[in-house]
């Protein structure tokens, strides 16, 4: 048996031919689907086609008379827009719908992780847009690879079950998809954009700490109240102290409150424990954390460090600070996250530092 129109050799009752997409109405007038009882032609399955309805009867015929359907590359490039395009709701479920949720959480998730420095959010946001990303890619293969067997049933069982609805594409449907799309981008963008603002403005509040101010107390009483005055005598004159002897420390040139060269709010604080200078802390805020170490000099007494190490053979936090010219450069490094990081701090605004510190040499 031969297809009347373009001569090709035909599979026993076949419905299409393979070839050009004819139906074959002389050797099989109707389809029956599924033992329902309804009749159909191959214009009535164009009408639910539409558009390019030469192609999808062509490769209809094909899957009708067993052979194998080309990869939709049109199904491929457009993806879950192709299901809006086609009026295949079912298929965006089955193929497109975790993958998507899976990259629509990771994507702000690693860009507040990014612009928090919050390393575990970072870390999250990654992995689920990488591994959504892999899974949309297979299924979007897999879609345009069954596309034509699915759309082909798709159409055959609407047409079985007498849908009044819409037929053909929905260039209404591809717009709504695109429109959701960039709704999607905008609110993201938004939420993303208050997440870091706020996490930066509380951060920056550190500036706003009031310091403490010892309350004057210079004024004394010569005398308790008498029986017969009940008046308050006049206060002594109050003798001022002898100057003290200035002490130099080891650690003078690190000592002071000091700022991120950058401007970010980081801050490092650096004071000697007494007055004896004999022991230095430094007192670290930063975005990835804060912490406070006792620091020790190298032999050349140029390299201020200082370790915390918990209760574990491992740092929690590290400091390594060389003073170079008028500012600081800082190695930290914290070990709970795995992160180092390096800074440059210069010398603080006096009016905005929040810790006074009186053993300041520099």
């Amino acid at each position: 048996m031969f297809c009347p129109k373009c001569g090709k050799e035909l599979p026993q009752n076949a419905a299409f031919c393979p070839q050009c997409g004819v139906q074959l109405t002389q050797n099989r007038p109707h389809i029956l689907e599924q033992g329902s009882g309804v009749m159909a032609n191959g214009s009535a399955i164009g009408e639910y086609v539409g558009k390019n309805q030469s192609y999808y009867l062509q490769e209809f015929g094909k899957i009708e008379a067993g052979q194998k359907s080309k990869f939709n590359w049109a199904a491929f490039l457009l993806g879950p827009a192709m299901c809006a395009y086609r009026r295949c709701g079912r298929l965006f479920l089955r193929y497109f719908l975790l993958p998507m949720v899976i990259c629509l959480i990771g994507m702000p998730l690693g860009q507040i992780g990014v612009g928090t420095f919050n390393l575990v959010l970072s870390m999250i946001g990654s992995v689920l847009v990488v591994g959504g990303g892999i899974y949309a890619l297979v299924s979007d293969i897999l879609f345009a690879l069954h596309f034509n067997r699915n759309y082909r049933k798709q159409c055959l069982e609407r047409l079985a079950a007498s849908v009044s609805g819409k037929q053909g594409v929905s260039k209404t449907g591809l717009v709504a998809y695109y429109v959701a799309v960039l709704f999607y981008g905008i609110i993201s963008a938004v939420i993303v954009s208050a997440v870091i603002a706020g996490f930066w403005s509380e951060l920056s509040e550190i500036d706003d700490v009031p310091t403490y101010t010892e309350p004057d107390i210079s004024w004394q009483i010569s005398e308790p109240f008498s029986g017969e005055d009940d008046t308050i005598s006049q206060p002594l004159p109050v003798e001022p102290e002898e100057p003290t002897e200035s002490v130099d420390g080891p650690f003078d040139s690190f000592v002071g409150n000091w700022q991120d060269e950058l401007g970010n709010g980081f801050g490092l604080w650096i004071g000697y424990e007494d007055e004896t200078k004999q022991r230095a802390y430094a007192y670290v805020a930063t975005a990835a954390g804060d912490f406070e170490v006792e620091l020790t000099l190298d032999e050349s007494g140029s390299v201020a460090s200082g370790t915390d190490m918990g209760y574990g053979s491992e740092p929690l936090f590290a400091i390594d600070i060389s003073r170079i010219g008028y500012k600081l450069e800082t190695s930290l490094y914290y070990g709970e996250l795995g992160f180092s990081d390096y800074i440059n701090f210069v010398p603080a605004d006096p009016e905005s530092v929040w810790i006074e510190n009186p053993y300041y040499t520099g």
